[in-house]
């Protein structure tokens, strides 16, 4: 369950933190952070909560509702909470399992109906930033990342493609849905497709609100559109399996992105820092209140 290759990410996130406050005066940083209005901590967990509701209620929906939408809110709560800390089958995906040994769905179900959000918002947020880039010198950059993941996505599939169809005819999980691919189609129709993309862009609208009233709750009023620019990017980067669920990549290419509109290196590094406090002592108070519960 966590071995070496785990064990790496996460000197990878914990190095790509302190680089970021190695660049960044880390002392201007914490003044900042001391100005935030703890006023607007409601409506920052709100938004993270509404990010984890619509994603819920889109594999909910895709699985036709054949569990109880509160229980399996609650359960993935716990699930993404843990998933901040540990990546692997004990992270968000730890949600397939549950549903199979508690509801009794098949994997060949749960999987594509899990999977299919976090595709949608992948697809996207690359869509995003492919048509709204063109308003801007930033759609050469944002080619540039586009570029650079496609192109590592299909050399490790070529060099590791043997070793992917090992994993698959032994992982338990993979062998049902590659046996039964035919019927995962069913998941692709108009209304689901529909309906995911509506429930993709109200995910993503709680995550800018998430950062945006940060940036209030610390006094600066970001430009939108940057700020709409600096999520996708990150979030693309995040999805890239070398760091801890994409921590430490994200924060520094949100950062970047930023600054590279003109924005203030500090105010961006500050921006991050309060978003991981706020999410991990979130993450940590739903562990607790769940282990209490138990």
């Amino acid at each position: 369950m966590f071995n070496r290759k785990h064990f790496l990410k996460i000197i990878i996130s914990i190095l790509a933190i302190l680089l970021l406050f190695y660049l960044v005066d880390f002392s201007q940083v914490g003044v900042i952070i001391t100005k935030f209005n703890i006023l607007f901590i409601p409506l920052i967990i709100v938004s993270i909560l509404a990010n984890v509701f619509f994603y819920v209620l889109t594999y909910w929906l895709l699985l036709e509702k054949k569990v109880p939408f509160l229980e399996n809110l609650n359960n993935y709560l716990v699930v993404w909470s843990f998933g901040l800390f540990l990546p692997g089958k004990v992270g968000e995906l730890g949600i397939i399992p549950i549903l199979k040994k508690k509801y009794n769905i098949p994997y060949k179900f749960a999987v594509p109906a899990v999977i299919a959000p976090k595709i949608a918002m992948v697809a996207f947020l690359f869509s995003f930033l492919l048509v709204f880039g063109f308003v801007d010198d930033f759609f050469i950059f944002a080619s540039i990342i586009l570029l650079i993941t496609l192109i590592i996505f299909f050399v490790f599939v070529f060099l590791f493609k043997k070793y992917l169809l090992n994993l698959i005819t032994k992982n338990s999980i993979l062998l049902d849905v590659y046996a039964h691919w035919k019927e995962l189609k069913a998941i692709i129709n108009i209304k689901n497709l529909i309906l995911i993309s509506f429930l993709t862009l109200c995910r993503f609208l709680s995550i800018v609100f998430f950062m945006y009233f940060i940036f209030i709750a610390l006094g600066f009023t970001p430009e939108f559109f940057p700020l709409l620019i600096a999520i996708s990017v990150s979030q693309i980067v995040a999805f890239l399996p070398i760091t801890l669920n994409g921590l430490g990549v994200r924060e520094a290419t949100f950062v970047g992105v930023m600054v590279s509109f003109g924005a203030s290196s500090i105010i961006s590094a500050s921006v991050v820092t309060v978003s991981l406090v706020i999410s991990y002592l979130l993450a940590v108070s739903i562990i607790c209140l769940w282990n209490f519960c138990k």
